[in-house]
């Protein structure tokens, strides 16, 4: 037995015996079905209390959309298992931001997906936003014709208090070496429009450790340039 295993498998199958009814195998089987309705608002706030890293969390949902993904694809070629694309990280990041949207620009969103204009009382009326093939608030304005880049003429519209805007604007911080307040907004407004840009960028440069450290370095000793 231990050499040839049990007789149930070696036994050739018998004439009186039945093949089992593969209906109560099916009938047995559990279909698994994943839908995501909407937004679940409160999910993407304990998101963002979770981690103060912009790319760490950019990552996190790249993973939860590749894993909605190759639940889908199933045994498919869609299915992917190797290293976050770029294609991949621009798309979190811009879901990131219209969830961001969603909290404080409902209201402007909505009026705009019933092809309404936003409130006159609206912050975003000066802005002449619209809603891009992607759900996505932008700004508007006269740059239709120019030879830019769609995302430089028409950036993103971003909240002021939401942790997505403080997240980003440290991230781009510390990516252009502590750049100052001024050079901050310039490198954010290249894709983005927060509102209040100047007041964040202000606060955010001076809650920095690594530019408060850059502001009270001595000058250099006269013999290292000599």
């Amino acid at each position: 037995m231990w050499f040839s295993g049990p007789d149930l498998q070696t036994d050739e199958l018998e004439d009186n015996q039945s093949i089992p009814d593969t209906t109560y195998v099916d009938e047995l089987k559990c279909t698994v079905t994943l839908t995501c309705n909407g937004y679940n608002l409160e999910f993407y706030d304990e998101l963002f209390n979770r981690t103060n890293n912009f790319t760490k969390l950019i990552r996190i949902v790249s993973f939860i959309f590749r894993f909605i993904n190759n639940t889908k694809a199933k045994e498919c070629p869609n299915k992917v298992s190797k290293y976050l694309t770029a294609e991949e990280l621009h798309r979190s990041t811009e879901f990131l931001a219209r969830v961001a949207q969603l909290c404080e620009f409902k209201a402007e969103i909505d009026a705009l997906k019933k092809g309404k204009d936003v409130a006159t009382t609206s912050k975003l009326k000066a802005l002449d936003p619209f809603l891009d093939e992607n759900a996505l608030l932008r700004v508007g304005g006269r740059l239709n014709n120019s030879d830019l880049p769609f995302e430089y003429k028409h950036q993103l519209i971003l909240p002021s208090k939401h942790k997505f805007t403080k997240l980003l604007f440290e991230h781009l911080l510390k990516k252009f070496l502590h750049i100052g307040a001024q050079g901050l907004v310039h490198q954010i407004r290249l894709q983005y429009w927060p509102i209040n840009a100047k007041d964040i960028a202000r606060k955010i440069v001076h809650d920095c450790i690594g530019c408060l450290v850059l502001l009270k370095e001595n000058d250099c000793p006269p013999c290292k340039w000599q």
